[in-house]
């Protein structure tokens, strides 16, 4: 799609994250973002940590600290084959 924008129906499921680690105080959270095979590896790149960040802007919104929240690069940041699946965040919380 090009853009970091997130879509509504995305905000329940970072409630849900939200809570998970309000209820596990020695948790955080890991965000990867991912792209689609379309255009330049640059712009991809760009565009898969804006989406990231869009993820830990809400996160933050909602309430969670901004050190328990780690941007990770993945190793392959191409998110599958299919493109709405593969632009994407992963939200991963580590103990």
């Amino acid at each position: 799609s090009g853009t970091a924008k997130m879509p509504a129906e995305s905000l329940e499921q970072l409630t849900s994250a939200a809570q998970m680690l309000a209820e596990n105080t020695n948790a955080t959270l890991v965000l990867s973002g991912f792209h689609d095979e379309q255009g330049s590896a640059s712009a991809n790149a760009a565009l898969a940590k804006a989406r990231a960040l869009a993820v830990k802007d809400a996160l933050l919104a909602q309430g969670v600290s901004a050190d328990r929240i780690r941007l990770e690069k993945p190793q392959i940041s191409v998110g599958g084959s299919d493109p709405k699946l593969a632009r994407r965040v992963d939200i991963n919380m580590m103990e």
